[in-house]
């Protein structure tokens, strides 16, 4: 069962990080394209991008600390079992 949880958490963490890639792309791409034509709207896309690159940064973060503090606590409880 904690594997399963630990596989789950595993499997949000790389869904995270990929979006995260996908954003930062995104970012790139429109505020550059934005700059360069002078198009409010695609500046406003990119700026919006970045409120969802940083949220699937943190969420990736809480993924890591989750599957971390699931691990020692599954390691501290083998290890007080005989």
């Amino acid at each position: 069962m904690i594997s399963d949880h630990i596989t789950g958490i595993r499997n949000g963490r790389t869904v995270e990080v990929v979006s995260l890639i996908y954003n930062i792309i995104e970012v790139v791409v429109s505020l550059t394209a934005g700059f360069a034509t002078g198009s409010s709207a695609l500046v406003s896309w990119g700026v919006d991008s970045i409120v969802e690159a940083n949220s699937a940064a943190f969420m990736s973060g809480a993924c890591v600390a989750r599957n971390w503090a699931k691990v020692n606590a599954s390691y501290a409880s083998a290890k007080r079992s005989p």
